[in-house]
């Protein structure tokens, strides 16, 4: 059998070391100094973020990021020399490599020293599509309407602050700073302290009104902006538990809402939603092994969420009905659970 060769500057390019957790990558051979190098990559809060899935944060072994390339003037940029003007990058060792040998998936910058605009995506599987004036997208957003509670189906979308530039004079990797296109919430249900049974939290439906909430599948978001774009409006998103359900922690007082330490509450992403003007909630328990249903109130939001922000509702279940006793926002952490109080 015929062995497969790689070139040489190939093979140096993706076993170079870093010195440290934080170092830039070491220089390219001299042969290959037109390939593009990662020194490093980073969230604007300075969190972790659960797009990487195990909140240790982007910097982790095996995550991976896209990036696309334009020319300086916003114009399509068409490597001349072979290469390609988006690529996939792996983060492993304290280093930032390519994940392909094949030359053709390389991003090479232009060799006459122009300078590109580099813009870096998670997750890597989406596909750039060059769009004139700053247009430029990327394909393959799905916003779901239904969930379990722990947002395993949704991605977590994230885009650049701002495009890095650089050329194939610069003496170091580009870094870039990424931040969510999606926003966060967080449901902190509980029972009243008296309700001595075990109740079961089993399904958790946001209601609002005049179709407001947004979703879609195939979609696409601004490479510039993270603005979604193509989704389509309903009034309703599920999500249901996948392991028999969440027993509810009981409610002590208005400050210390349970044991914070004990409970993970259900949370889940979704797209922005200016347009959102009421709000409520449908939470189906068991108990008993007798199901039942409760809607709370409908509350008027007077905070819109936001991209990149994350909205913490508490929900108590006083065995006539479920109430919302408070809503609190903050900006996008990993989540962690902590006292958070009745606002």
């Amino acid at each position: 059998m015929k062995k497969k060769q790689f070139p040489l500057s190939l093979l140096l390019l993706l076993t170079a070391a870093c010195t440290s957790e934080n170092a830039e990558l070491l220089p390219q051979p001299s042969d290959a100094p037109d390939v593009l190098r990662i020194a490093s990559v980073g969230m604007d809060d300075g969190k972790n973020t659960r797009g990487i899935m195990d909140n240790t944060g982007i910097q982790t072994n095996g995550c991976q990021i896209g990036v696309y390339a334009v020319n300086s003037d916003n114009t399509e940029y068409i490597p001349l020399h072979g290469g390609s003007n988006a690529s996939v990058y792996q983060y492993n060792n304290s280093c930032w490599n390519v994940t392909s040998m094949d030359g053709s998936k390389l991003l090479r910058l232009p060799t006459n020293g122009n300078s590109c605009k580099i813009y870096a995506y998670y997750p890597s599987d989406l596909v750039p599509v060059y769009q004139a004036a700053g247009g430029s997208y990327l394909s393959g957003i799905n916003v779901v309407a239904q969930d379990d509670f722990s947002s395993t189906t949704q991605k977590d979308y994230l885009y650049p602050s701002v495009a890095a530039t650089t050329n194939i004079n610069s003496s170091s990797g580009v870094s870039f700073t990424l931040k969510h296109a999606l926003a966060k919430l967080t449901f902190k249900v509980y029972k009243l302290a008296v309700m001595t049974e075990e109740i079961k939290l089993t399904k958790l439906q946001i209601i609002a009104n005049a179709n407001t909430l947004q979703v879609g599948s195939g979609k696409t978001m601004l490479l510039s902006s993270g603005n979604l774009q193509g989704l389509v409006g309903t009034d309703l998103i599920t999500l249901a538990a996948s392991d028999g359900g969440m027993a509810l922690p009981a409610q002590t007082n208005t400050i210390n809402l349970g044991n914070p330490k004990s409970t993970v509450f259900p949370f889940c992403l979704v797209a922005p939603a200016p347009n959102v003007d009421y709000l409520s909630f449908q939470l189906t328990v068991v108990s008993n092994k007798q199901e039942q249903t409760y809607l709370t109130q409908q509350i008027k939001m007077t905070s819109h969420w936001a991209a990149g922000n994350h909205f913490v509702f508490t929900l108590v279940l006083n065995g006539m009905n479920a109430i919302i006793s408070g809503m609190k926002q903050y900006q996008w952490e990993g989540y962690t659970e902590t006292d958070i109080p009745i606002s």
